[in-house]
């Protein structure tokens, strides 16, 4: 399934079902990656989609993104029919990222540079932590056989001398920072190795 954000975070929408739902897109391309990466065999979601469309007759314009929650029997019912074992039902739970600007001043060297201080010192500290449950459900026994949490955590800290400015305005624009995918890399690189001791 695609990554579902519940964590209230997401700016990405789609429609399911004909309600409003929020995805993760990027964290659904990594998640289908890693676990082709690890020798898992997969079914493309727009295969899977498809045959929920059909089953509900939506046609052309009329289709939806069906690949969610609200269609889980249906979907272990067509996933049965494609020779499918299991459904990975993927949630970001939390997701946070800060970042914080701190100066101090040696003056020992206080001399101008362009209205700053050579002698200013610049510390930037940026950090994200992603926190993703995995279910793991089985379509022959049509129930959840195993599920569990996963925190990914980055940190990362620069410091400058002299004349010097935060990047961490750049975090504005709407889409995630280079801590919040890291982190997310981090829960998602776990999660995939409890995936692979569950199923065979």
């Amino acid at each position: 399934m695609p990554v579902f954000d519940k964590s209230g975070s997401s700016q990405q929408y789609g429609s399911a079902g004909g309600a409003v739902t929020t995805t993760n897109e990027f964290a659904t391309e990594v998640l289908n990656d890693t676990m082709r990466e690890s020798g898992a065999t997969t079914v493309s979601w727009f295969k899977v989609n498809s045959a929920m469309n059909k089953k509900f007759g939506q046609t052309g314009l009329n289709r939806a993104d069906l690949t969610n929650d609200s269609f889980i029997p249906e979907l272990m019912e067509i996933g049965k029919g494609m020779g499918v074992k299991y459904i990975i039902r993927p949630v970001i739970l939390n997701m946070t990222d800060s970042s914080s600007t701190s100066t101090s001043v040696n003056p020992a060297v206080m001399i101008p540079v362009f209205g700053a201080f050579a002698g200013n010192r610049t510390k930037t500290v940026q950090s994200a932590t992603v926190t993703i449950k995995i279910d793991i459900i089985s379509t022959l026994e049509e129930d959840i056989i195993g599920a569990r949490r996963f925190e990914g955590a980055v940190r990362d800290a620069k410091t400058s001398s002299g004349f010097s400015y935060s990047y961490g305005g750049s975090m504005s624009t709407g889409g995630m920072s280079a801590s919040a995918k890291g982190a997310l890399y981090d829960a998602i690189y776990q999660s995939v190795d409890f995936i692979s001791s569950k199923v065979d």
